[in-house]
């Protein structure tokens, strides 16, 4: 009883707040996961439980972030020595999430929905660009490492490869074969 007189008060204290039980075990298990006691009745039932979730929700985001940046950082040692170019084109991991994300947001594709994936090793991302701007977004391989195969390539708007582009992306999985019978990968 003790917690629905709680959330009452919440809600008429704080109208605007959408306030309610989910709201209250929501902050208290974000609060246990980061490590907080929750002991006294000041954490347990705070003052504004919106502020309280809000910033707990917060810190769970950066705990988040921090993890995936160093999960990319890591992927992208691994992923490095699969960097490959050719007289025009070179292809080449992401260094971080914001750099993926940018990737689909300049080519208008979905490739940042793959962060999470890329950075847990389930799939490996890579950009291909033209040598003489490799700043500018030109297509997004996604390579099944396990068979050295490419699963998706794609360009603006989801665009089929270009001739030149299949040409080079041959060339890819032809050097990325002769690493692995040299079982340099």
């Amino acid at each position: 009883m003790k917690t629905v007189r709680y959330i009452n008060r919440q809600k008429k204290k704080n109208p605007s707040d959408f306030v309610s039980a989910h709201t209250l075990t929501d902050y208290w298990d974000m609060s246990r996961r980061l490590g907080d006691s929750l002991v006294t009745e000041d954490e347990i039932y705070p003052q504004r439980i919106k502020n309280a979730h809000d910033g707990v929700t917060e810190r769970v985001n950066s705990q988040k972030t921090e993890l995936r940046k160093k999960e990319f950082k890591k992927r992208y040692k691994e992923l490095e020595k699969y960097t490959f170019e050719n007289d025009t084109l070179i292809i080449f991991p992401p260094k971080s999430e914001a750099e993926l994300r940018r990737e689909g947001k300049s080519l208008h594709h979905c490739v940042g929905t793959y962060a999470e994936k890329h950075a847990r090793g389930d799939t490996a991302i890579l950009f291909i660009r033209h040598k003489d701007n490799v700043e500018k977004s030109f297509f997004t391989l996604e390579l099944d490492e396990k068979h050295i195969a490419v699963r998706q390539n794609r360009g603006n708007h989801n665009c089929d490869r270009t001739d030149e582009v299949v040409i080079f992306e041959a060339e890819f999985i032809k050097h990325l074969q002769k690493l692995r019978s040299e079982k340099i990968i």
